[in-house]
């Protein structure tokens, strides 16, 4: 079984080109033609839809960015948008993966570039570590529940009340923080969590179901969660015992 993909450049912002493209799948619909997908599929929400309405997959392909990366944040930006589109958008694909191979620093004079997901010495940057975070809370067996060693039978989980979920303020742009309990283990969503490493033995640790939003020490020393940032407050060291 073969898929045909419509492969192009410089349409991924809408105008004219975007609509000539959108023409020329719907004459090739009519025609017939099993046309499957269209790549590179990071193109603006409101132009992926236009796409996945024609029943259209969207391949994020040969993705790379030329502008320095400092704190990840347009990978994972692009991670968040095939997240959202899931499941028609079945792929995301980079160009290259260190900068020691990427094309863009010679092709712009230096002047762009040093912005894969490793650096040149195979050591992952910020971008490598915010994609992880990402993917932890869909794939398989990424999640944890944080136990006592003494109460075995309860774990951590967000504070529920008879109101509201506090978790779900993760979401809101009003609400700054949540609150979190031990209870007993239940398996519920709102017990999971996702540990990601942040290297030299430090980690971040955040709620499954409420992207951005982390375990953290407030001003008077009380475990929260809220929005995410690089502060040192948010970082946990995992000692083994």
């Amino acid at each position: 079984m073969f898929n045909l993909y419509y492969n192009d450049f410089g349409f991924q912002q809408g105008g004219l080109k975007t609509e000539r493209v959108v023409a020329l799948i719907d004459w090739l619909k009519s025609e017939n033609v099993p046309i499957h997908a269209v790549t590179p599929g990071d193109v603006h929400y409101q132009t992926a839809q236009r796409f996945i309405d024609r029943n259209l997959d969207l391949m994020v392909t040969e993705l790379d960015i030329g502008i320095p990366m400092v704190d990840g944040v347009v990978y994972r930006s692009v991670l968040d948008y095939v997240f959202h589109f899931a499941p028609r958008t079945p792929a995301l694909l980079t160009w290259g993966f260190i900068d020691r191979y990427s094309w863009i620093p010679a092709a712009t004079n230096h002047t762009e570039g040093e912005s894969s997901l490793f650096h040149a010495d195979y050591q992952p940057k910020p971008a490598y570590w915010q994609m992880q975070e990402d993917l932890a809370r869909v794939l398989a067996n990424s999640t944890y529940r944080l136990s006592s060693q003494a109460q075995t039978n309860k774990c951590l989980g967000i504070l529920l009340t008879t109101v509201r979920v506090i978790l779900f303020n993760a979401y809101s742009a009003t609400a700054s923080m949540g609150t979190v309990k031990t209870d007993i283990l239940t398996g519920n969503f709102t017990q999971e969590w996702v540990i990601s490493h942040k290297g030299n033995a430090t980690y971040r640790i955040g709620p499954r179901d409420a992207r951005q939003r982390v375990l953290a020490v407030d001003q008077t020393s009380t475990i929260v969660i809220m929005n995410y940032s690089d502060k040192d407050a948010q970082i946990s060291i995992i000692n083994s015992s």
